[in-house]
């Protein structure tokens, strides 16, 4: 079994930036006394969910090296890649939002885009 210590850490920093996420946006409707339990609860369910099932895929990629479940473009990719590639984009999509909560607390524009 090959376990890659850099997919390792990349899905701690992604379950770290859900949990950020999750937080600020609590904070934030506590702030503006919208609070919302329900969503709270979902939101986790959800950031669980996703963390789950991102190991759960990760360790079949490992198991089944060899199959390949994706081809774009005329590239094959194997489940282990294809996650690998899920989970950097899971990385930068949850650091973005974080990034423009943290900046609208300290009331900096971010454009969009």
């Amino acid at each position: 079994m090959i376990f890659d210590i850099q997919i390792f850490t990349l899905g701690l920093s992604l379950l770290a930036l859900i949990c950020i996420n999750i937080l600020l946006g609590s904070i934030n409707a506590i702030i503006h006394k919208d609070f919302d339990k329900i969503k709270l609860i979902q939101g986790s369910i959800k950031g669980v969910i996703i963390c789950v099932s991102f190991i759960g895929c990760y360790f079949i990629g490992v198991l089944n090296p060899d199959i390949i479940v994706i081809n774009a473009n005329g590239q094959d990719i194997n489940l282990l890649t294809a996650i690998n590639v899920i989970i950097l984009s899971g990385y930068i999509w949850y650091g973005k939002e974080v990034l423009i909560k943290l900046a609208n607390f300290i009331n900096v524009d971010i454009v969009n885009k």
